[in-house]
């Protein structure tokens, strides 16, 4: 029997955006692949629109090699996420790498999207910091590069959601 297909998300301790968590989360799960939620802390955790979860487990306590993906979600929180260590470790470690919104930037500060087309919610900032760390910027919704998937935003949650299921099923 074929092992089943894992999706960590990390999200930041404090205004992440919820739909872009659970949009894909609930995709994935619809297609029998099973999502895990990671922070860096276990207490209830709330979104920039108010959403609140208890996160599975410590960025600190996952293991890379037990997940098929890790996808980093955005809001203005992610931008913290993007200067922790223990984050940038797991993401830089990961077999493939999701990045939706701000995400990005802990993607491309983590060396996974060195070399790579992808795009971000976009600021002078964020295109910088793509820039910087070798990513080519694509001014599109979602990017795929080889198994690296990106987004622009909350607008682009639903085709990120879909195209990551695929991508998923498809390794």
């Amino acid at each position: 029997m074929a092992k089943k297909k894992r999706v960590l998300f990390i999200i930041a301790p404090k205004d992440f955006r919820g739909d872009e968590l659970t949009i894909p989360k609930q995709k994935l799960e619809e297609e029998g692949i099973e999502t895990v939620v990671a922070s860096t802390t276990k207490d209830r955790v709330t979104g920039l629109l108010g959403s609140q979860i208890e996160p599975d487990l410590l960025v600190s306590e996952a293991n890379p090699d037990d997940y098929d993906y890790i996808v980093v979600v955005g809001g203005t929180g992610a931008t913290k996420l993007a200067n922790n260590v223990e984050v940038l470790k797991l993401v830089s470690k990961a077999k493939n790498v999701g990045a939706i919104c701000l995400g990005t930037v802990v993607a491309a500060k983590a060396g996974v999207l060195d070399g790579k087309d992808a795009t971000t919610f976009e600021t002078p900032e964020t295109l910088k910091t793509l820039k910087m760390c070798g990513a080519h910027y694509v001014e599109e919704d979602v990017v795929i590069d080889g198994t690296t998937i990106t987004a622009s935003g909350p607008d682009a949650t639903r085709e990120f959601a879909m195209k990551l299921v695929k991508l998923v099923k498809n390794l």
